[in-house]
């Protein structure tokens, strides 16, 4: 699918999507439990829908229905998949089940798209190799894993992905004995490391130190009823179409949340972008923004957004921390900025850093999604600022985390047609 999007002024409210991290987090907690779980508002995403297909497949009885999940968890009792793990596109997926799978009494082979098995994973595999598990990445780029774990200490290198810690902290309490994670330099997004402490319920079984994780195993864990909140990732898109043209109010945001990527505001704030809360409603409005100095090491996913609000600020920003986002769904700094760039956009790429020089406006081009969702829902929210039409082929992968993204901008009046693929 392929989408044209035309100029013009957005107002209104759009909902966010339910997070996509927390509803991970709460599924894989699920199924670890022992007795009925209930998910409410979980993120039909396609990337939590491999997560919710990988606990079915380990044994966890799954009922759905439009708005509850009910999951029967088997505690550390997984069984052996008849074939390999299908993640789709979800790194998250890969990576939590990388884990998950060395309680399986067999060998548990996981795999994915072809960007997907591209993504960075030896870390995490060479941590379990240290807990005994045989731990692999196969010619294709699926993983293959084996179990058991055995107590003690191991080292993880988590300077590309908190999410290896992450999974480590979710799966290795339901084992016996007591385990050590020392990490090996630095911890990218301790913010989504805090999100899955959270995610356990009790803080006395795991904590976090300057050197790393202690954690200890033999826990029960209770089932959970959980409601999830609003994704603060997502949200970040209508926001900026709010802040470019228009008013925007986004529901179903949590003022308190957890999420890092709730530092949004702030970042927004550095730009002299105008958002406030009404109730429980964000309200973002057209603003005069300004050049800054913004920081995504801890809120990756927050750069499309953020790159296309530089692109038309007045004045030059400077975006630092963006080694990590080569290793996404894409090389986010290489597609983020060959989208803006056929848009008019003056942007200068770094080792770590991306340099914007702000321009009044951006044109409308044919450009492509590069297969990477956030890339998609970036190219959308600048073509509705454009000063004509935009062409965005490869739309279908808004699926991986927003499926109803473009309803919900022609819902704030955004004029967004959507048409089969060019030949």
């Amino acid at each position: 699918m392929d989408a044209v999007v035309r100029p013009g002024e957005v107002t209104g409210s759009v909902r966010a999507p339910p997070s996509k991290s927390i509803s991970h987090r709460a599924l894989l907690r699920a199924l670890l439990a022992h007795g009925r779980s209930t998910i409410q508002n979980l993120s039909r995403c396609a990337d939590v829908v491999a997560t919710l297909e990988a606990c079915r497949t380990f044994g966890a009885e799954v009922g759905e229905d439009p708005e509850l999940i009910t999951l029967h968890g088997c505690g550390p009792e997984l069984t052996v998949p008849d074939g390999a793990i299908d993640c789709a596109n979800s790194g998250t997926t890969l990576r939590f089940f990388t884990v998950a799978g060395c309680l399986a009494p067999g060998a548990v082979r996981l795999t994915g798209d072809s960007s997907l098995t591209q993504r960075p994973m030896e870390p995490l595999l060479a941590a379990l190799r240290g807990l005994g598990a045989d731990a692999r990445r196969d010619a294709d780029g699926s993983v293959t894993v084996r179990g058991p774990l055995k107590p003690g200490s191991t080292i993880l290198d988590a300077s590309a992905s908190s999410q290896y810690l992450s999974a480590m902290l979710l799966v290795l309490p339901v084992l016996e004995g007591d385990w050590r994670i020392d990490l090996a330099g630095p911890l990218a997004s301790r913010g989504y490391v805090d999100l899955t402490l959270e995610a356990l319920d009790d803080p006395s079984f795991a904590r976090i130190d300057e050197g790393g994780a202690t954690i200890n195993g033999g826990i029960k864990y209770p089932s959970i009823e959980r409601t999830i909140e609003g994704d603060w990732s997502a949200a970040a898109f209508p926001v900026a179409a709010g802040l470019l043209g228009g008013e925007v109010r986004v529901q179903g945001l949590v003022k308190s949340s957890r999420q890092p990527d709730r530092a949004l505001l702030g970042l927004i704030d550095l730009l002299d972008g105008e958002v406030s809360w009404e109730g429980d409603t964000l309200i973002a409005r057209r603003s005069e923004l300004n050049g800054t100095e913004l920081d995504v090491s801890d809120t990756p996913d927050l750069f499309p957004a953020l790159l296309l609000l530089a692109a038309r600020a007045r004045g030059t920003t400077t975006i630092t921390g963006t080694a990590r986002l080569r290793y996404k769904e894409s090389d986010r700094v290489s597609t983020c900025t060959d989208v803006l760039r056929a848009m008019g956009a003056d942007i200068a790429v770094g080792d770590d850093r991306v340099v914007v020089r702000g321009v009044p406006s951006l044109r409308g081009a044919e450009v492509t999604s590069h297969g990477d969702h956030r890339v998609a829902m970036m190219a959308v929210t600048a073509g509705l600022g454009a000063t004509n039409a935009t062409m965005i082929q490869g739309m279908d992968c808004l699926d991986v985390s927003w499926p109803g993204f473009l309803e919900a901008v022609k819902g704030l009046g955004g004029l967004v047609r959507t048409t089969a693929p060019l030949p």
